[in-house]
C-alpha cells in the first residue's frame, strides 16, 4: 500500500524492505532497504553511462554483474542491496 502510493506520487525509486530482503533476521531489513534506496538510483545512473559508451548501447548483449553473494544477475536487475551486502 505504501509503495503503491509512493509510486503514484511520482517517487522514481521505491525500496520496500519486504521486497528487498524478504528473509527476516538474515540481515536487519531496515539497513538493507536504506542501502538499496540510496545505491540503486546511483547504480542505474552509472549503468546508463556505462552502456551509452558502447555502440548500440549493448541492446542485444547479455551483460551480467556479479552480486555481493557471488551470483550473477542481468544488468537490468542489478540493485544497491545486492551490490554491497553479502548473503
Amino acid at each position: 500500500a505504501v509503495g503503491s502510493l509512493a509510486r503514484r506520487l511520482g517517487f522514481t525509486q521505491v525500496s520496500l524492505s519486504s521486497e528487498v530482503m524478504p528473509m527476516v533476521r538474515a540481515v536487519p531489513r531496515g539497513y538493507t532497504v536504506c542501502a538499496d534506496a540510496y545505491l540503486t538510483p546511483k547504480i542505474h545512473q552509472y549503468l546508463k553511462g556505462f552502456t551509452s559508451g558502447f555502440k548500440g548501447g549493448l541492446k542485444d548483449v547479455d551483460v551480467l554483474f556479479m552480486q555481493s553473494d557471488g551470483g550473477l544477475t542481468p544488468m537490468e536487475q542489478f540493485c544497491g542491496s545486492r551490490a554491497i551486502l553479502s548473503g
